[in-house]
């Protein structure tokens, strides 16, 4: 369950021309965040109850967005990739090893596109997301490479190996999207879990807390997430549990839309809503159609279709079940009398 959202510093504040962040991985205490947009190389060390950056340091000769970062406790040391620039594929493709002072130990070229690092020290291996190939590579630290794992189809982006569960989390950023549990050695075979709250494709688990951290797509904030084990549950590959609004503060009487949810061939698609507003709201469902033939991947496209609205009475929690088939389902949330106080928050429980 989602119980707490930190907002990110000033630093990360994409529309001041902010970090767009790349990767984060936890050592006790402390968060490592590396930047994702240029200037390129720049490793964050964040306090892990306020984000507040407490050191930084640079990876020379990085030409490249740094895509990943993983603690390595047996060595104590930071595993860091970059992608390559699409306008110049002679760029990136690198994997470094620095200590936690900011000191370069070693370093390995790879092929593709790197768009994710973790370590699994019980193997003492390195894995790597290429996302051109949809593949996850592994290395020996020396960067020699071992067997390579194919992934669910959609472009894999992000990695996490879980040490208490011995499985490993991968973020997708297309069809199915979403956070993935796998087994490696049944690459085939997706473990029982499929989560995809809001828009998430940069995560990490945290191995001294048993948490899950995700980047708001928005890069604003992080929602941690208890131990993954709700998300572990009779049949939840077929499962997606987006949350389209989460706590909105609603203080006039405008019609605020949420985010878009995948909504065509489930079976049945359970809307949840909690209203702490001090006002009804009324809630009405959006499909969106998509005439072209990649739905799957665009939902800009296409029009919109106003369902049957209901009202969620001020204070109340309710549920509606839809059974509507269209690519693309969003909702808007309107106030009659503009609220003074409380949120809204909306999530879909989905199956196929």
């Amino acid at each position: 369950m989602l119980i707490e959202v930190k907002t990110l510093p000033t630093l990360f504040t994409i529309s001041e021309g902010g970090v767009i962040v790349g990767g984060l991985t936890f050592q006790e205490d402390v968060v490592w965040a590396v930047a994702h947009n240029a200037p390129y190389g720049l490793v964050y060390k964040l306090d892990r109850d306020t984000l507040t950056v407490l050191d930084s340091f640079t990876i020379a000769g990085a030409d490249a967005p740094l895509t990943g970062i993983d603690y390595d406790p047996v060595q104590d040391s930071l595993w860091i990739c970059s992608s390559g620039l699409i306008e110049d594929p002679t760029t990136g493709h690198i994997v470094w090893e620095y200590s936690t002072a900011g000191v370069l130990k070693s370093s390995f070229t790879t092929i593709g596109l790197n768009d994710g690092i973790c370590y699994n020290h019980i193997n003492d291996r390195l894995y790597v997301v290429e996302y051109d190939y949809k593949r996850i590579k592994r290395y020996t630290r020396a960067g020699v490479l071992g067997t390579e794992y194919a992934t669910p189809s959609g472009y894999p982006v992000d990695i996490a190996f879980d040490s208490k569960r011995t499985v490993f989390y991968l973020s997708s950023f297309n069809q199915p999207y979403g956070i993935f549990a796998l087994n490696l050695e049944k690459p085939r075979e997706m473990i029982p879990f499929h989560f995809t709250p809001f828009n998430v494709i940069r995560f990490s688990w945290d191995p001294y807390t048993d948490q899950l951290w995700m980047i708001n797509r928005n890069n604003d904030s992080i929602l941690i997430y208890d131990s993954p084990d709700f998300m572990f549950t009779q049949n939840p590959s077929d499962m997606l549990v987006p949350w389209l609004f989460y706590e909105l503060e609603i203080t006039d009487t405008d019609a605020h839309t949420s985010l878009w949810a995948p909504g065509m061939f489930h079976k049945y698609k359970t809307i949840v809503v909690r209203n702490t507003l001090d006002q009804d709201v009324t809630i009405t469902p959006i499909g969106r159609t998509v005439a072209a033939a990649n739905w799957t991947t665009n939902y800009w496209g296409g029009s919109e279709v106003d369902l049957p609205s209901f009202i969620v009475p001020a204070g109340a929690t309710i549920y509606e079940t839809m059974t509507n088939d269209f690519p693309w389902i969003g909702f808007e949330a309107e106030c009659l009398v503009a609220p003074t106080s409380g949120d809204l928050t909306l999530y879909m429980v989905m199956k196929k």
